[in-house]
C-alpha cells in the first residue's frame, strides 16, 4: 500500500513538472531559485572562512577533464 501512495507521490510531482506555468508561477520559481544559489554562496563562503586562506574556483562541472582549462587548474 506504501509503495503505491509513493508512485502516485511521484507520478503527480512528474505530472507537475510537466503542466503549463503562468508567467507568475515562472517568476516565483525564479525567484525562490534566486534565494537558493545566494545560500549555497553563503554556506560556501562560510566554511571556507573557517579553513582560513584558502582558494575557490567556479566553473561548468561539464568540462571534461582532456580540457585545456581544466588541466591548468589542477596545476
Amino acid at each position: 500500500m506504501l509503495n503505491l501512495k509513493l508512485k502516485n507521490m511521484a507520478d503527480e510531482k512528474i505530472k507537475d513538472v510537466f503542466t503549463q506555468k503562468t508567467w507568475n508561477e515562472v517568476k516565483a520559481n525564479d525567484s525562490w531559485a534566486i534565494f537558493k544559489i545566494m545560500s549555497e554562496f553563503v554556506n560556501g563562503y562560510e566554511s571556507m572562512s573557517r579553513i582560513g586562506p584558502c582558494v575557490s574556483i567556479f566553473g561548468s562541472a561539464r568540462t571534461k577533464p582532456d580540457d585545456k582549462y581544466y588541466q591548468l587548474t589542477e596545476k
